[in-house]
């Protein structure tokens, strides 16, 4: 082989490498706009449309004699003009159970102006049964359009909600974790507005090892969408009061729980190199009980 061919050979062989290079950078990047969009494609609001049989029954028996033949409106109104409680209740029910349906109404339900009725019944504390009909409604809504969120925000629903994150009745506290983590996937500016109200150590409280592992899912979850909106961070006191509790998620042997978990953690090192450098000084990501874990 001549000089000149074994040039002309180094040179073909390095189109070759530089093209592998740019084919195995464009596959990288690919990977990374595909895990991204993975990321936007989750599911950030969630409905609740679990009504166990024993409940529906109820509901069907006692609805249909009391409100056989009241509109949705009708039903909405009784709401705030009766005092009696058992009425209340199974109003409150009824509605659960029409917001629960495919396609449900909540825009009627807001029209109807029953959200500022609902609210006041979250803040009961004499009737934890009216106060769990009504988280689930208000729930119900915020898992839909923004405006629909919003309309429950300007109604006052978020204080009420977080102050139901003490309640001694873990129901009512997995239907307050339901909604404000809701509200919280709307945006960042709601997301701020939550942080605002006080979710942060009532939520973070409830991550406890008698904790059951469904309520403990959604916990995490309404922890992850606390940790979204890269151009809109969490302020440094906050994110570390998360991580710490991210620690002992991180270790959890339910797949759910840990996944969701990876998502917050991946949401906080998407951002800016002081909130990596935390993330590194908490040691959670060369531990060995994180770094063994598959999902």
């Amino acid at each position: 082989m001549s000089q000149h061919e074994s040039k002309l050979r180094n040179y073909k062989n390095q189109n070759i490498e530089n093209r592998n290079v740019a084919n195995l950078r464009r596959r990288i990047e690919t990977s990374v706009e595909l895990r991204k969009q993975s990321r936007y494609d989750q599911s950030i609001k969630r409905r609740n449309f679990t009504i166990k049989d024993t409940d529906n029954n109820m509901l069907n028996k006692e609805n249909s004699l009391r409100f056989k033949n009241l509109s949705l409106y009708e039903i909405t109104d009784l709401i705030g003009k009766t005092d009696d409680t058992e009425h209340i209740c199974s109003a409150l029910q009824l509605i659960r159970e029409i917001l629960s349906r495919e396609n449900p109404p909540f825009d009627e339900i807001i029209k109807a102006n029953v959200v500022q009725s609902l609210i006041e019944h979250v803040q009961n504390l004499e009737h934890p049964n009216l106060q769990f009909e009504a988280a689930w409604a208000l729930n119900s809504i915020v898992s839909g359009t923004s405006f629909q969120t919003k309309c429950v925000v300007e109604a006052g629903a978020i204080t009420p909600l977080v102050n139901l994150l003490s309640s001694p009745y873990s129901n009512l506290c997995e239907q307050a974790v339901w909604a404000l983590g809701n509200i919280a996937g709307d945006g960042a500016p709601l997301r701020d507005l939550v942080i605002e109200c006080g979710i942060v150590d009532p939520l973070l409280a409830l991550i406890r090892p008698e904790t059951e592992t469904s309520f403990l899912r959604n916990i995490t979850w309404a922890l992850t969408n606390l940790c979204r909106y890269k151009n809109q961070a969490l302020s440094m006191s906050v994110l570390k009061k998360i991580l710490s509790s991210l620690l002992y998620l991180l270790i959890s042997n339910d797949k759910v729980v840990l996944k969701e978990a990876c998502w917050a953690l991946s949401y906080i090192t998407d951002g800016s190199n002081d909130k990596k450098d935390v993330v590194i000084e908490t040691g959670m990501i060369f531990s060995d009980n994180f770094i063994s874990k598959k999902i």
